[in-house]
Order: C-alpha cells, then structure tokens, then sequence
C-alpha cells in the first residue's frame, strides 16, 4: 500500500468503526481504469494479509 491505514479502530471488537474509505478514494478508482484499459476484463487476486 501507499498509505498507512486500518479499516476499524484499535479495539473496536464490535467493529462499528469498520470504514472502506480508504479503499472508495484510492483503490477502487485504480482498479477501475484498469479493467476499462484491459477491455472490461481482468482477474484480481486478493487477500486479507
């Protein structure tokens, strides 16, 4: 990544400070452009670590 960022506040085990803000702004966006550039198909490979 870019940036440091979480997606829940420290200790929030209820996790009602869960945000994808970060994402929305930054990574969405980028990933768009790229499957408009690939001709409206691409595979993505994700994880949570």
């Amino acid at each position: 990544s870019s940036d440091m960022y979480t997606y829940v506040q420290d200790d929030d085990y209820a996790l009602k400070t869960f945000n994808i803000e970060h994402d929305l702004r930054f990574k969405i966006p980028f990933i768009q452009k790229a499957i408009t550039a690939s001709g409206g198909k691409m595979n993505l490979f994700v994880s949570p670590w």
